[in-house]
Parts: structure tokens; sequence; C-alpha cells
């Protein structure tokens, strides 16, 4: 993740967010997968509009992947979700 935020400019910005009460929620350059990133800023989202911003921008950008979206912002094993991960894996194989 820390490419992505290095990209963006939102390091420090990042590292400085005390969204949960524990100083420096996000400090840590925790790599996420695309789904546990979705599933952290979700978590976040109603308490801190850094969340909220990123999962609002990341969501917009990736709900219409392929023309199903991607698969990290459904939840594994419903019919979207899985419309997605076939759709992800129709792409690698052709």
């Amino acid at each position: 993740m820390l490419p992505w935020r290095e990209n963006f400019g939102l390091v420090d910005m990042v590292r400085r967010c005390n969204c949960s009460g524990k100083e420096q929620c996000c400090a840590s350059d925790t790599r996420f997968t695309p789904k546990g990133l979705m599933d952290h800023l979700n978590s976040k989202k109603k308490s801190c509009f850094l969340h909220l911003g990123i999962y609002l921008y990341l969501y917009t950008i990736y709900r219409g992947l392929r023309g199903t979206g991607h698969k990290a912002l459904f939840d594994v094993g419903n019919d979207e979700y899985k419309e997605a991960d076939a759709a992800e894996k129709n792409e690698r194989y052709q």
C-alpha cells in the first residue's frame, strides 16, 4: 500500500490518522490485499473523513472494472463477487 500512498502524496496524512482513538491508526506500512483494504476502509468510513474519502475514491474508480466491478468491492461468495471473479479469470485467460 505504501506506493499508492506515495503516488497520491498521502503518506504523512495517513500516518497521522488517529480515527480509532489509538495513536496513528494507520501508521504502519501494512500491505493490504485489495479486499483487506476495502474492508479496512469500510470499517472506518463512518468515523473518519480520510477513510471515507479513500473508500469512495477507490469504489468509484473500480466499480466499473471489466463491466462487473472489482471483486474486492463485494462480499466474498455473493453473486456480484462471483460475477466479478469470473470476469477477472476470463480476462486472465484471454
